[in-house]
């Protein structure tokens, strides 16, 4: 009897090991990782020794095997379906000895499917345990593929890439502050040749449309003025502030209109006919003007500037020829000038 049950065992690893092709594609889809297909094997009073080489092949094969207490009476295939589902197995097996014969029985409570074998021991025991364990080797591969296939945990969701900040250029700082000089023309009478000087300005822009001048007018050349008794020369030079507002914004061209004020300075001088005799003479007076005006952007920091001003002087200058009065002289007065600005800031 013991010889045929230690048969059956080395058999039953032959026979299991003949379907690994089988088995490994079960085993494939579980994984190394996945919990192993559970059974519970119970064995009659006596077989121990048995039982425990049974659950020794079974675990080899990547089964969890959890033995149940031994009963004298084999129990009915509901009672095993009943200890199967209290272990959360996935098939029962109950082997058991009578009088020269083996018994196996294997339930499955998921198909409700249950396999009896009883096997001779008198006869050939090698051919007998063949015949059984070829059994339930088609049974325990149905168990184990009948087994819920473990599911994979999601994979976590990539972490969102931030996009990288575009790269933008810093906002250009507004040009407030441009300095100028050019060359200018004063016109002090209409009937003579105007007078050729030197202009240099600040302009502030306080608001996007509007800003503040400040020119200095330096004289280069001189005018004269021709009457009774001789001819008067004279120097001019100013200095004026004014504002101005630019009625479109600031653009490639922008043209300007303002009001502004200066004060002018007239350095004249007397060259006498023969019988008449010449004076020199300094006189600051207002003049109050009118500008139109217009800038060219050239790049970001240069620009080109063409403005006229023209306004009245007060009081009205008068140059005395003998017994003549000249008040025709700087009234009007228009001053043009063209130049280059370039920004401070």
């Amino acid at each position: 009897m013991k010889r045929a049950l230690l048969a059956l065992l080395v058999l039953a690893a032959e026979v299991v090991s003949s379907a690994a092709a089988a088995q490994g594609a079960i085993a494939a889809e579980t994984g190394p990782e996945s919990r192993p297909t559970r059974i519970v094997l119970s064995a009659g009073p006596g077989l121990d020794d048995l039982a425990n080489r049974f659950a020794a092949e079974l675990t080899s094969l990547h089964f969890e095997v959890v033995r149940a207490a031994a009963a004298a009476e084999p129990p009915a295939p509901s009672l095993l379906e009943g200890l199967a589902l209290e272990q959360q197995a996935r098939a029962a097996v109950r082997i058991a000895a009578v009088e020269g014969a083996i018994d196996l029985w294997l339930v499955n409570p998921s198909t409700h499917e249950a396999v009896y074998r009883r096997i001779v021991a008198e006869r050939d025991p090698a051919v007998a345990v063949l015949r059984s364990l070829e059994i339930l080797r088609g049974s325990l591969i149905d168990v184990r593929a009948l087994a819920p296939t473990p599911v994979k945990p999601p994979a976590p969701a990539p972490k969102p890439i931030a996009p990288k900040p575009a790269r933008s250029r810093p906002a250009r700082s507004p040009r407030t502050l441009w300095f100028g000089l050019g060359a200018a023309a004063t016109s002090l009478n209409a009937r003579h040749a105007p007078a050729w000087g030197a202009l240099a300005g600040l302009h502030l822009a306080v608001l996007p449309k509007f800003c503040l001048q400040a020119e200095a007018l330096v004289p280069l050349s001189e005018s004269s003025v021709a009457g009774q008794g001789g001819r008067v020369s004279a120097w001019t030079g100013a200095f004026a502030i004014g504002g101005s507002v630019a009625p479109w914004g600031e653009r490639t061209f922008t043209p300007t209109l303002g009001l502004g004020v200066a004060a002018l300075a007239l350095h004249t001088r007397g060259d006498a006919a023969e019988g008449f005799r010449g004076t020199s003479d300094l006189n600051v007076v207002a003049w109050p003007h009118a500008r139109l005006a217009g800038t060219l952007r050239l790049s970001d920091r240069l620009r080109a500037r063409a403005q006229v001003l023209a306004g009245f002087a007060t009081p009205r200058p008068v140059l005395l020829f003998a017994d003549e009065r000249n008040a025709a002289w700087v009234n009007p007065l228009v001053s043009g000038a063209l130049g280059l600005e370039v920004t401070l800031n």
